[in-house]
């Protein structure tokens, strides 16, 4: 056995044991004789993938001591012996062309969206502003609009979300009423719906008073639509007691109920079903790494049921999606230490199974694993997550009993000084197919320059792409339903709806994103660019940007999209201070004598 495959087997091995309950009275340190007296009876059983069997030698050559995690051994022996079977350890190697696209440098898409009548909606955060796309099936773009809200600008950020129709809801917060000239303040939480066509539906103000002496902002936090229309709205205040506020919104705009949550909680999530009247919504508290609540509230606002769902003791449950499945019954993903969880709850919240999975070898704890999206299927479930050293995003597909079927993970490719990568972190699909939203990274190497593009990419029903992905190894371990806590709990009440008026807003035509395919990209060579290219050099605060022209005029926006800085190009080189500026994001752009955008590029201040 090589020393790699040494070293990934011993990890799986480490991972299974880690995993396991914890008992306070075993030793937080084993040898690794005390290692293979206690496994190695069992051990010759686990296969690696090509039928490389696991005994003795494999710890003889890769010594190693389980000292994070003080496990109980004794239980240890039941587990292997319990889940030998249905432990699988996945190689992927199929391959299929995948349709990919690139968008404008130095933005980023917060939200995409399939469409059922072909076709794709997308959003992004320009300069402090929503601007919206639509896409034809081939991705080629047919419309951009940006979003102008009346009110002031917010720190918060705006929230979009579409169906697979192609109606558009967008929520954002706009700030306190300045014309106020009382005691009072009003927060303005502002929700808009728009058609396919980006026509206005409805667009509504809820209004959120105070006293001006006990100020209570509101952030927007989750907003999620269905198939009619149904919206999902939590808030949160940012002032006081970090309390959550869940609203239900009906299709044409009316607010049909409003609760709080009794307990601080640090993350809220839910979503409205397709087809469904009832509501999801989940929940965790100490940090995002509590125990998950679940709750289900009918159209009335009334809670059937919440259930508080606790695995193991000791290590924490976070980063939750869900989706319903074809069974209509709810799938709940999230992370427990280095690896994601998937659990099926029953129409009376309780679970039906639960299932571990980790690539191979496992990441270290905490480092690089997130759960993104997961999505239903035909035959189960897809889901889209991060992995860490290396840094990689990773695409699982699942039965409807949670077993892994296929897994791949994107890859980096080196050309010379410069490497290249995919990463994904939202995903709208219709039917099997898989469309993920993420970024496309250039890295030089030679001068530590980054050049990032928003990507989309739609994946065939389990298969990879021919550029970017490559094969992804798992263990998969399902776990036991008596190692979960259930507890039925009440943390909700109802709260008075607030006063909503009619609002206005502005849709500006925006010129069409330019795409290019991304598998095309590969093998071009970033130094033959013609455009402009910034080099940022934070020891001497200043950001060198090549390839403009005389006459041309260099701006740099903050988040908020405020101008903080101009310059008139005098020759093909200029140099921008940056000594000035705070820390954080700011948008560095291009424009021409007649004002056309020529470049824009998303730059981080480093301080």
């Amino acid at each position: 056995m090589s020393e790699p495959q040494n070293t990934r087997a011993a990890h799986a091995l480490k991972w299974i044991a880690t995993t396991s309950k914890l008992d306070p009275n075993f030793p937080s340190t084993t040898s690794l004789n005390e290692l293979v007296a206690l496994i190695g009876r069992w051990s010759s059983r686990l296969l690696y993938p090509g039928n490389i069997e696991l005994g003795l030698y494999t710890f003889v050559m890769n010594p190693f001591e389980i000292t994070l995690y003080p496990c109980i051994m004794k239980y240890f022996h039941d587990l292997i012996l319990i889940f030998l079977v249905p432990i699988g350890l996945v190689c992927s190697t199929a391959r299929a062309q995948y349709v990919g696209v690139l968008g404008e440098v130095g933005t980023e898409f917060d939200m995409v969206q399939r469409l059922t009548g072909g076709g794709y909606v997308v959003s992004s955060l320009v300069l402090g502003t929503e601007v919206i796309s639509r896409f034809d099936p081939d991705m080629q773009c047919t419309w951009t609009k940006e979003v102008q809200f009346p009110g002031s600008p917010s720190l918060y950020p705006v929230l979009t979300a579409a169906n697979a129709n192609g109606d558009i809801t967008i929520l954002k917060n706009s700030g306190d009423d300045p014309s106020g000239m009382d005691d009072t303040s009003d927060v303005r939480i502002d929700l808009v719906r728009l058609n396919g066509f980006a026509t206005p539906i409805w667009s509504k103000r809820l209004h959120f008073r105070s006293s001006m002496f006990q100020f209570v902002d509101y952030r927007p936090m989750t907003l999620r639509v269905n198939d009619i229309g149904e919206s999902f709205v939590v808030l949160r205040k940012s002032t006081g007691l970090p309390d959550k506020v869940m609203i239900r919104i009906a299709a044409n705009g009316e607010v049909l109920w409003m609760k709080k949550f009794l307990e601080d909680l640090y993350v809220v999530d839910g979503f409205i079903p397709n087809g469904s009247t009832d509501c999801y919504f989940s929940c965790t508290d100490f940090a995002n790494s509590g125990p998950l609540a679940l709750g289900l509230i009918d159209a009335s606002g009334d809670v059937q049921w919440t259930k508080r769902i606790t695995y193991p003791a000791g290590l924490g449950m976070n980063d939750f999606h869900f989706c319903v499945g074809t069974d209509e019954k709810l799938l709940v993903g999230g992370v427990v230490s280095t690896s994601i969880f998937l659990l099926k709850v029953g129409v009376d919240g309780m679970p039906e199974w639960f299932r571990l999975t980790t690539p191979l070898p496992p990441t270290g704890l905490g480092v690089g694993t997130g759960l993104y999206a997961i999505e239903p299927t035909t035959y189960g479930y897809m889901l889209v997550r991060s992995a860490g050293n290396p840094g990689r995003s990773v695409v699982q597909y699942h039965s409807s009993d949670g077993s892994l079927l296929e897994g791949f993970s994107t890859t980096m490719l080196t050309e010379g000084e410069f490497t290249k990568r995919l990463s994904f972190v939202l995903s709208g699909s219709v039917g099997d197919e898989f469309t993920m939203a993420g970024s496309y990274v250039v890295h030089n190497t030679l001068f530590n320059q980054f050049v990032i593009q928003p990507s989309l990419v739609t994946l065939p029903p389990q298969l990879a792409g021919e550029c970017f992905f490559g094969d992804e190894t798992f263990a998969e371990l399902p776990v036991a339903l008596s190692g979960l806590v259930v507890e039925d709990i009440t943390i909700t009440t109802f709260l008075p709806l607030p006063p909503v008026t009619d609002i206005d807003l502005i849709l500006a035509d925006l010129p069409l994103v330019v795409t290019a395919p991304i598998c095309g990209s590969v093998g071009v060579d970033e130094n033959t660019s013609v455009g402009p290219s910034v080099i940022y050099d934070p020891a001497s605060a200043l950001a060198t940007v090549r390839g403009v022209a005389p006459g041309q005029r260099l701006s740099l926006h903050n988040v908020l999209g405020q101008d903080v800085g101009s310059w008139n190009v005098q020759s093909n080189t200029i140099e921008v201070p940056l000594a000035n500026l705070s820390a954080g994001p700011v948008f560095l752009s291009v424009q021409s004598a007649q004002g056309e955008m020529l470049f824009f590029q998303k730059m981080v201040v480093v301080k």
